[in-house]
């Protein structure tokens, strides 16, 4: 099938050495031109390429014979300067002007057009231009002071309003079978524009999402170091498209639970090339061999260099559609080293793969946040409260909250709430709704007192009609961190049940505590509920993802609502001399209270 057929890699072209006195503009423009037009006639029509650091990204510097744009239009300065320096110096005043301009527009909600737009598929560079490395502003990355999030300069906190989603990539592909076996060949990139620019409308301002391709028939890396293109440059435009409507993105690497782009696929594919056999990997996901566990993915060095290679080719990444890596691309709020591990019995393997993979992606990616995407369990021997997991088997799950995000590459801790899934709603009555309150209030108490850094309640869901009060889940006094005030933290929703859903309140008492927990300087600094589909998607997954929220739910409008209330807050800090900036334009330290600046 054409799906499978290699691309050749390409090498990079060199200009030829060009000494003249003058090179007019109009012979620039002509060398574009047509190095354009053979470039369009060169493209192959492939489904993957090969991740090379000339096919995927580059992590060659070009080098400029001159340090500063030379001021002649078009780029060209003439004399005794070759063609490759000019038109790298055109490149990098092109994003000049174009910062530029940016900064001179404000974000405001765009119009789609109507649906049957026709988008524009690019092809990843084989040759890097100085595009992809220039300099970016430092203070336009999501940073970490103390336990907050800070953004900007002067400087001003970043409250994550989230969601989570793994359909992403599917549909900025458009790949005609994706999760739930729906067909995103016709609507996916409309789907993707609508839900953002729903995002920005309701003020969220962060979504976590998959760096692969979770549906059965299209992985997003077909083999080692093999990508199908069309899912890479579906990232491309989703990071391009998120950018414009100010909503940044937490990447995960891989997952413990999903076959493609998961554990169980890199230990196929190092039990295949252990017995010789080709990697090739098409069609439903296939069982890994029970003769090996998943938590040996944990340790095998096969493993631990697949995962490796694949960090390296997203990181590196040149986006198709800004010319800017992945790296430099400060739409990316964070990357996660994988989704929900488990190591059972071997919590210091965990501990030293967490450790190692940490000080790896730090070492290629220095600009952008990192955490575990772990779920926030306790070990049986951890400084944490171990009483706060849901089950004695929590503790055995290879987990330990304090310690692996002790770690110090692990920027921010995060944990995620499944009382459903944790068989937390069979205790019944008070006992499942005490337990909720406890395991947010723990985890933020644990991670500003003992870990010194952000949380972040990173998933959390709840399926309606299964043991929960529709009338509040949390009733009882208590308070979080002796801030509830009189009557208890909670006291039920004030809405009636006849406008309301159980599960719309459940999202109500969580951002109850998130909204309280910024008005006291707690470390609880945001949470993205599980999970958000497109309205297209609702017959088919409404029975398949019990969790499921569409635009216009009561949960949806719960987390508007939500949103607007940490925008709209201003909380006290007491105590606090200043939040840094990185540098000012002048190359000075600012600080900022309240979001007004003063110099150091």
């Amino acid at each position: 099938m054409n799906a499978t057929r290699m691309v050749p890699s390409r090498g990079r072209r060199s200009f030829r050495s060009v000494r003249r006195t003058r090179v007019s503009a109009c012979v620039i423009a002509v060398v574009l031109a047509v190095a354009g037009r053979t470039a369009a006639q060169e493209v192959p029509s492939v489904a993957r390429v090969l991740a090379t650091t000339q096919d995927v990204s580059s992590s060659d510097d070009v080098s400029l014979t001159s340090p500063t744009p030379t001021p002649f239009i078009d780029g060209y300065g003439g004399e005794d300067i070759n063609l490759e320096t000019a038109m790298a110096e055109w490149l990098q005043d092109q994003q000049r002007r174009q910062r530029e301009e940016d900064e001179q527009k404000k974000v405001e909600p765009l119009v789609v057009g109507d649906r049957n737009t026709v988008f524009e598929t690019k092809v990843s560079p084989t040759n890097v231009s100085a595009y992809s490395n220039l300099p970016t502003d430092q203070n336009d990355f999501v940073r970490v002071s103390g336990t907050r999030f800070l953004v900007g300069c002067p400087p001003t906190e970043y409250k994550i309003v989230g969601w989570n989603t793994y359909t992403l990539i599917e549909q900025a592909a458009e790949v005609p079978v994706g999760s739930f076996s729906a067909d995103f060949s016709k609507r996916g990139k409309m789907q993707v524009l609508e839900m953002l620019d729903a995002a920005q409308l309701a003020g969220f301002n962060t979504v976590r999402t998959w760096a692969y391709n979770v549906g059965e028939y299209q992985p997003f890396q077909v083999e080692p170091g093999v990508y199908h293109e069309p899912s890479f440059n579906g990232l491309d435009w989703v990071l391009h498209q998120a950018s414009k409507r100010g909503v940044k993105l937490i990447l995960v690497l891989t997952d413990y639970w999903e076959h493609n782009g998961g554990v169980s696929q890199y230990q196929d594919w190092a039990a295949e090339r252990n017995r010789g056999a080709p990697s090739l990997f098409f069609g439903p996901a296939q069982t890994t061999s029970s003769t090996a566990s998943k938590s040996s993915f944990f340790s095998d060095p096969a493993c631990k260099r697949m995962y490796k290679d694949n960090a390296k080719a997203l990181i590196e990444r040149v986006n198709t559609y800004t010319g800017v890596r992945y790296k430099n691309d400060p739409t990316i709020f964070a990357w996660e080293l994988i989704n929900e591990p488990r190591c059972r019995g071997c919590g210091d393997v965990l501990q030293n793969w967490i450790e190692e993979m940490a000080k790896y992606v730090k070492s290629l990616d220095s600009n952008h946040l990192l955490s575990t995407g772990e779920e926030g369990f306790y070990a049986s021997d951890s400084r944490g409260s171990q009483r706060v997991n849901p089950e004695v088997w929590a503790a055995t799950t290879g987990q330990d909250f304090i310690k692996n995000h002790a770690v110090p590459e692990i920027d921010f801790a995060v944990a995620h709430l499944w009382p459903d899934n944790w068989g937390v709603f069979t205790l019944g009555g008070s006992l499942g709704a005490e337990f909720t309150e406890e395991w947010i209030r723990v985890h933020a108490r644990d991670s500003m007192r003992v870990l010194g850094k952000p949380f972040v309640l990173e998933e959390f869901g709840v399926v309606g009609g299964r043991g929960a009060n529709s009338r509040g889940l949390f009733q009882a006094g208590g308070g979080f961190f002796g801030f509830g005030g009189a009557g208890g933290f909670f006291g039920g929703s004030s809405e009636s049940t006849e406008e309301t859903s159980v599960v719309a309140n459940y999202y109500r008492d969580v951002y109850s505590l998130v909204e309280r927990a910024d008005s006291a300087d707690r470390a609880l600094r945001g949470s993205m509920f599980w999970t958000w589909h497109h309205e297209d998607l609702k017959p088919l997954a409404f029975g398949t993802d019990e969790y499921s929220v569409f635009t216009g739910d009561d949960a949806f409008e719960a987390t508007k609502k939500h949103a607007s209330v940490l925008r709209d807050s201003t909380p006290s800090r007491r105590g606090v001399r200043g939040f840094p900036c990185v540098r000012d334009n002048n190359g000075r330290e600012v600080f900022a209270i309240g979001g007004i600046g003063y110099e150091e």
